[in-house]
């Protein structure tokens, strides 16, 4: 469970290690902050102190009357929520600045807010629950966000979402701090010891796989081209869901504790978690996250690692994506550096859907397919092919399930050629479409069900049956179903994935590929996402059901260290209430 040592020491460690001194001013979090400080070995080396303001009471007796002053009047205050966040912020900053200078020291944090938004006035309820944070530092430079609270934290939960909050962007403060100093040389010193991450960790019997938050060594730099990345934002991919719980029962997954998830393993499938998803011996946790993106804070001596300090950069392959700080190479081919203005959110998904969507067309391509087949065709990366195939002018039929996908694809490309599944007429429509095309190859991105099967029937009844190559591919696995299938057509199936596609025989397309998503990324391979939630948010019931459903137009974004130039360093308030709303 959360403890306070868990969450303090990490700064706490950084505070005292560069002779820094702290203290804290609380409202909402009730002491939470100074106490997790405190809990890190020998804290009165950089520990000050705390303050606790929760009434009038308390202010009356602790700040001076012509400072109270300043804060204005308690009835404005409570008229609006806008009103309400704002006195929030005069609060944290005028009083953080006071206190500051009274206790002497480097870095105040001050918080305050509401932990409960259901007990606050009728006129302010919509606030919900929220934290406003300012951080105080040299010279009285002060950095300020707003937390919001998920919708389902109980009042005790908020307490803590806000103190681990507060306390990161107090470490991000510090680290700004040094950068800014030191003219963004080499912060590596400045890295704190621990880091939270999202790992995936089977029990020593193999009856459970847990999904937990652990606090793991943040990674170091060893060679000259090593560079160390803060990690602001990572999407939760279908290829992610399967490299965190594997073939466990999703379904039957339960909150062990407020740090973790577990989801029982049939006995039957024990076997398929002694490996890891790239085929090594699965030993002790798996760090989740395929791909995400954040800033190069700390690097090697080689000039090409030093270029990178400072700038956003996508990551790929290994995982361990899901944690505050990740190691890369600047010299190798997982990573991707982005062009001036482009954000963390938006570089986010820049190798997965983008590379297995060129790689689609570039398979069907090779093999001398004149038209192809996709399957859950709303999909981000699905909507990134149609994208493609319209610039590449080759013909594409797109499989989707309901309407409205339908109608998403035609707003996309109103030429584009998109069939709906759940029709009656659907066979009919695909062998009339598959023979106008001459689509010989399929890629079906939902595995199970009947749908694979369909897709070969129809080549086959158009008489496009080509006994020299793959005609159906399968990928994603979104249908755990058992496939249709029969013994024949699977002989012309094949699974795809793009890491055998884009490996040393391909070299030279991967990086003009490379290229092109930087250069395309906010238009043919723009990413969106429904729901940004933190990673202590990743471990919650109510999160798991998002994401673990892998529904069409409902992608997930994690953020390792609570914003992704979003502003705000908590989730999506809004939309992760309204996509609870929806399960």
């Amino acid at each position: 469970m959360t403890t306070i040592a868990a969450i303090g020491t990490p700064v706490g460690s950084l505070l005292k290690q560069h002779s820094f001194t702290c203290a804290a001013l609380e409202a909402t979090t009730g002491g939470l902050i100074s106490a997790s400080l405190q809990a890190t070995p020998k804290a009165s080396q950089f520990y000050r102190g705390g303050v606790s303001i929760y009434s009038r009471k308390a202010a009356k007796a602790l700040v001076p009357l012509t400072l109270l002053k300043q804060l204005g009047s308690p009835k404005l205050h409570y008229a609006n929520p806008a009103n309400y966040i704002q006195s929030k912020i005069k609060f944290t900053q005028l009083l953080g600045a006071y206190f500051r200078t009274q206790m002497q020291v480097d870095f105040l944090v001050a918080e305050s807010g509401a932990a409960d938004g259901k007990s606050l006035p009728p006129q302010l309820q919509a606030t919900g629950a929220f934290s406003v944070v300012t951080i105080v530092g040299p010279n009285n430079k002060m950095t300020t966000k707003t937390i919001y609270g998920a919708p389902t934290n109980s009042r005790v939960e908020n307490m803590w979402w806000f103190t681990r909050q507060a306390l990161n962007l107090l470490q991000e403060t510090i680290l700004e701090h040094h950068r800014q100093c030191n003219g963004g040389i080499d912060a590596s010193v400045l890295l704190p010891a621990t880091m939270s991450s999202l790992v995936s960790e089977c029990t020593s019997n193999v009856s459970h796989v847990h999904l937990k938050l652990v606090q793991l060594p943040t990674p170091q730099l060893t060679k000259s081209t090593d560079v160390i990345v803060r990690m602001e934002a990572a999407p939760i991919n279908p290829s992610d869901i399967g490299v965190l719980f594997g073939q466990a029962n999703r379904k039957q997954a339960m909150q062990l504790s407020p740090t973790c998830i577990a989801v029982p393993i049939s006995p039957l499938l024990k076997a398929t978690f002694k490996t890891d998803q790239y085929g090594n011996a699965r030993q002790g946790a798996v760090v989740g996250g395929n791909e995400g993106a954040g800033t190069v804070v700390a690097a090697g001596k080689h000039p090409k690692a030093q270029a990178l300090l400072g700038k956003v950069v996508a990551v790929f392959g290994q995982g361990a994506c899901y944690a505050q700080y990740r190691k890369a190479s600047a010299l190798g081919r997982s990573m991707n550096a982005m062009p001036s203005g482009v954000t963390a959110l938006e570089a986010a998904s820049s190798y997965v859907n983008p590379l297995t969507a060129l790689g689609l067309l570039s398979t069907a391509q090779r093999h001398g397919h004149a038209a192809m087949v996709h399957s859950a065709a709303s999909s981000q990366l699905g909507q990134m092919l149609v994208r493609i195939c319209k610039k590449e002018g080759f013909p594409l039929i797109n499989i989707v399930r309901r309407d409205e996908h339908v109608q998403l694809l035609r707003a996309l490309d109103p030429a584009a050629i998109v069939l709906n599944s759940s029709v009656p007429t659907f066979q009919h429509d695909l062998l009339v479409q598959v023979k106008r095309t001459g689509a010989s190859v399929a890629f079906d991105a939902t595995g199970g069900g009947p749908l694979s099967h369909q897709l070969l029937n129809a080549i086959a009844a158009a008489g496009l049956e080509r006994k020299d190559t793959v005609q159906l591919y399968q990928y994603g696995a979104l249908d755990t179903s058992p496939s249709t299938l029969s013994p024949e057509q699977k002989k012309y199936k094949t699974e795809f994935w793009l890491l055998p596609l884009w490996g040393n025989k391909n070299k030279d397309e991967f990086k003009r590929n490379m290229v092109r998503v930087r250069e395309e990324l906010l238009t043919t391979f723009k990413s969106t996402y429904t729901t940004k939630i933190a990673l202590e948010h990743g471990v919650s019931m109510e999160s798991f059901k998002m994401y673990e459903q892998q529904k069409t137009g409902q992608k997930v974004l994690l953020l390792p260290n609570g914003s992704a130039d979003t502003g705000s360093p908590g989730s999506d308030r809004r939309g992760f209430a309204n996509a609870c709303a929806k399960l």
